[in-house]
């Protein structure tokens, strides 16, 4: 009897014990949907050469993007934000790798991304998202590898409307799954505007031709923004906008007529390039104020998006997650690095004319300009105080300039975590066609 009252209590205990496991799985399954499910949706909108400046938000004078305008009301913007580059692919990849150029690699059209790297398509798609990038640039499939990790990239040079309606069907078929999608407006390019290569030189244009080409780019800054007010109708209509994220940003400015350059980047990493929107708009986000000064920067976005949905970030990102920022409002003032090299015309030539690097840290930027032929030159401004950038203070901030250029060779000669440096490839007829189409070739 004892026996069997024994085995029966050791019965008893296994079974206990079971339940008890099995609860625990349910409990842990439970949580992991929970959290699974209660991930929002990313949408990330870059706009081709948009100039913070010229947005209502940031202090236009005239009403451009009331949209755009109220997502910022809503959520967060950032008056400070730069951009790595200059111009499109080297700041698109910094987007979406969360490294430096330098880092990345992906300088020109003829280069492939190394397959070290994880973009943050990869990622996501790793963790079940769909994904997708609608883009009416036209030339950035020409540089490769950006297509990794997206269900579907589609780039055609086409207008804000013929893209946003694309992305909204899209959105319509993924509803019911959690989606990162990154929609790239092209309609304030210089190419869109259809502004003549010679008019960008400020000696080449009229008064009249200038501010004919200037009310183009802000028509141009409405169209898209009335374009993002259907996106985000359609959002509320799929009845998702509630838990959609709105990231928007630019992936770089544009000179008008700041030095000697009208409608064009590229080239240099003077402000009117560099400083650039970001808004994130999210209704389940909550801050104590909704404008920070502090700089932020491209290679910050990834981060901020992996931190959002609970998505450890690869190792090697350099960039830094937003949210500590929006949540502390206080954080530790950190230098920004933006880079530019300057390539030869000849796409199947691996020499480069000159390189730029810069280093901001307000109210100093210090600007390193060398070339393979070694006429370098360093010019230091106070932004603050010169915003155009005309004074160079190398001569009278010795101690300033010695410091700065100090952190430019150290970030020159940096660690870096992986050799993602890509490799080299032809560029074919038909695609030099396209570039010359949008600028990048003459």
């Amino acid at each position: 009897m004892l026996t069997f009252t024994k085995n029966r209590l050791y019965i008893l205990i296994f079974a206990a014990a079971i339940l008890t496991l099995v609860g625990i799985v349910l409990a842990a399954a439970f949580i992991h949907f929970r959290s699974v499910s209660n991930k929002p949706n990313i949408i990330l909108i870059t706009i081709d050469a948009l100039r913070a400046d010229h947005l209502s938000c940031y202090g236009y004078e005239k009403d451009t993007s009331s949209t755009i305008d109220m997502l910022a009301r809503k959520g967060v913007m950032f008056s400070q934000m730069i951009a790595q580059a200059s111009w499109t692919v080297p700041a698109m990849y910094s987007i979406s790798t969360s490294t430096y150029p330098s880092t990345h690699g992906m300088l020109w059209f003829d280069r492939v991304l190394s397959k070290k790297i994880l973009t943050l398509p990869q990622l996501l798609r790793i963790k079940n998202f769909k994904t997708a990038f609608i883009s009416g640039h036209g030339g950035l499939s020409d540089a490769r590898g950006f297509e990794r990790g997206f269900d579907i990239s589609y780039d055609r040079f086409q207008n804000a409307e013929m893209i946003t309606t694309k992305s909204m069907n899209w959105i319509t078929e993924n509803k019911k799954n959690k989606f990162f999608l990154w929609i790239h407006y092209m309609d304030t390019h210089d190419s869109a505007l259809h502004i003549p290569e010679e008019k960008h030189y400020v000696r080449n244009i009229t008064k009249e031709e200038q501010e004919k080409y200037t009310l183009d780019y802000e028509k141009a800054i409405s169209y898209i923004d009335n374009q993002i007010a259907n996106l985000l109708k359609k959002l509320k209509e799929l009845n998702i906008y509630e838990n959609t994220v709105i990231i928007l940003t630019a992936d770089h400015g544009q000179e008008l007529g700041e030095h000697e350059l009208i409608f064009h980047h590229g080239g240099s990493l003077r402000e009117a390039l560099l400083k650039i929107p970001l808004i994130i708009s999210y209704p389940k986000l909550f801050f104590s104020k909704n404008v920070f000064t502090q700089q932020v920067q491209q290679i910050d976005i990834a981060p901020t998006i992996c931190k959002l949905l609970n998505v450890k970030k690869p190792f090697f990102f350099e960039g830094r997650d937003l949210l500590n920022l929006i949540r502390k409002s206080r954080t530790q003032s950190i230098g920004i690095y933006s880079e530019h090299v300057e390539n030869e015309e000849d796409l199947s030539s691996n020499e480069w004319r000159y390189s730029v690097v810069s280093l901001r840290l307000p109210p100093w930027k210090l600007i390193y300009t060398f070339s393979p032929d070694n006429n370098n030159q360093y010019s230091l401004y106070n932004i603050e105080n010169d915003p155009l950038e005309n004074i160079n203070l190398i001569d009278s901030q010795k101690e300033r300039f010695d410091f700065l250029r100090k952190c430019l060779d150290k970030f020159h000669h940096r660690r870096k975590e992986m050799s993602l440096f890509s490799s080299g490839r032809h560029i074919e007829d038909e695609a030099k066609d396209r570039l010359k189409s949008l600028g990048y070739l003459q």
